[in-house]
């Protein structure tokens, strides 16, 4: 029964009502079909009559012409204005006049311009060595030069800018270190507290954190010491 409906639903429409239509001029020719189905005269003319509509219709649409399909296209879509992400080029006169201007005066000098008298925290770290000077960007995990019972500076950065700056000292035998000052990056006083376990914000136990708020966000820096090494890792709190 599947492969006759198959068969059927692949033939094409003419064909069937031409092939439909010579089974009912057989009945109406024939009469009977094998001596087991007998048609009476009036259905023989009615066989006859609907085998000669359907063999016309099956005729008439093999030889009609076939309608022509319209594709309609479908609207190409308005494309969106583009929108500039990138400035202009500077004309040359733009280009000259910008690299003879000065680096602004908020940017935070390398260590390695420290020693050159660049910046106010060439006052801040005055007296600590060049290689316990560490710059860090906020989110890094540095291991920091230290030595016992010296001084040691960080100065932590965002986007390569200066947002805050502080002096400790590690206490190697107690595991402990110490903040002597924290700036922001102008080289004011800025506020820090101890948010691991609160109390003296200028002591720090072996992994607490020490939270420095500025004006520009606040940010975390936990301080380790394990085998011989100190290592400071930072983030943005807020």
């Amino acid at each position: 029964m599947d492969s006759i409906i198959g068969l059927l639903k692949d033939t094409p429409i003419p064909t069937i009502l031409v092939v439909s239509g010579l089974i009912f001029l057989f009945l109406a020719l024939a009469g009977s079909v094998a001596g087991k189905l007998e048609m009476p005269p009036t259905r023989q003319k009615w066989s006859a009559v609907v085998s000669l509509v359907l063999i016309t219709t099956g005729l008439l649409l093999y030889v009609a012409p076939a309608a022509p399909q319209v594709t309609v296209a479908p609207p190409s879509p308005t494309p969106l204005p583009v929108m500039a992400t990138q400035p202009a080029a500077l004309s040359a006169e733009q280009a000259s006049a910008s690299s003879s201007q000065p680096a602004a005066s908020g940017s935070l000098p390398t260590p390695a311009e420290l020693s050159a008298g660049a910046g106010c925290l060439v006052d801040f770290f005055a007296g600590i060595p060049e290689n316990l000077i560490t710059s860090m960007e906020v989110g890094a995990n540095k291991d920091l030069p230290t030595a016992a019972e010296t001084s040691s500076g960080i100065i932590l950065e965002e986007f390569g800018q200066p947002v805050a700056a502080l002096i400790f000292m590690l206490f190697e035998d107690d595991q402990l270190f110490k903040i002597a000052a924290v700036v922001d990056a102008a080289c004011q006083p800025a506020e820090f507290e101890n948010i691991s376990r609160g109390g003296d914000p200028t002591v720090l136990q072996n992994w607490d954190t020490l939270q420095v708020s500025t004006s520009v966000g606040d940010y975390g820096l936990r301080f380790a010491y394990y085998a011989g090494e100190t290592s400071v890792d930072t983030g943005k709190i807020r």
